[in-house]
């Protein structure tokens, strides 16, 4: 999808607007002051503007949950063998020679953190954080949204390949959505609309790529380190801070809300 910024879109709008009002500068010579009042109110009160604001603002409409997580590591070793929390950030690496989550499983290692809590099928959901990942790491998923279909386990899962962030799963064709992204805090939202059956992506607040996904099973959040490729580095690591799960606020029923604090997400 080719990314159309946030100014493209405004321009296109205010140049509708000129041509219906003739008042564009480039059309009619200088406008009047009250017809520029006149525009500002029609694009003020337009959806559009209501629009250009969210794009800005991911979390706009949104209300903050507070949740816990679960922590899946290598069954034969110890949370704190794969996983720490320091100064609000939270530190979490596999190896390549390590064990599944569960034993049996034909799964590859991690080491993430599961939301619990808030499992959904419906409702407007928000996953929102900042990660870092060093550069001599590739092949690493980071975050996911799990429940797919009968032929896939996660909806989407956000990976990082050789410095690109990539999304992948789904049944949808992986895309790179965003590059440079090695050595440096990058701050992500994901917003799934479980029942419109869309997914937006946001990097550093700008809107890097939306798409319909109908994948159906119930969902949940996860971010961490997690392998998804032979070809990965022997180890995987990711650390992320100031993680939020949001709900879209007109559907927010009996959630606990989020009340402030160092750690946004409590392992179990």
């Amino acid at each position: 999808m080719d990314v159309v910024t946030i100014g493209d879109r405004r321009r296109e709008h205010l140049e509708k607007l000129e041509a219906q009002m003739g008042i564009g500068c480039r059309r009619r010579g200088k406008p009047t002051i009250l017809a520029m009042t006149m525009m500002m109110m029609v694009v003020r009160c337009s959806p559009f503007w209501n629009t250009v604001f969210a794009q800005t603002e991911p979390t706009y409409g949104f209300t903050k949950l507070a949740f816990n997580c679960e922590i899946q590591e290598p069954y034969n070793l110890k949370a704190v063998d794969r996983f720490s929390f320091a100064n609000g950030v939270y530190d979490m690496w596999v190896l390549r020679s390590d064990k599944p989550f569960l034993e049996g499983s034909r799964t590859m290692p991690r080491s993430e953190l599961r939301v619990v809590g808030h499992d959904y099928s419906s409702g407007k959901w928000q996953f929102e954080g900042d990660f870092y990942v060093a550069s001599n790491i590739t092949g690493i998923c980071i975050m996911q949204i799990f429940g797919g279909s009968p032929t896939t386990a996660t909806a989407l899962q956000i990976r990082i390949s050789k410095g690109e962030l990539l999304r992948y799963g789904g049944g949808s064709p992986t895309r790179t959505i965003a590059a440079n992204i090695y050595n440096r805090w990058i701050h992500l939202n994901v917003i799934h609309d479980a029942d419109m059956k869309y997914i937006q992506i946001y990097v550093d607040n700008l809107l890097v790529h939306e798409e319909f996904n109908d994948n159906y099973k119930r969902h949940y959040f996860k971010y961490g380190a997690a392998y998804t490729e032979e070809n990965a580095s022997p180890c995987l690591e990711s650390k992320w801070r100031n993680v939020g799960v949001w709900k879209k606020s007109s559907q927010v029923n009996r959630e606990v809300l989020f009340h402030g604090g160092t750690a946004s997400c409590f392992p179990q």
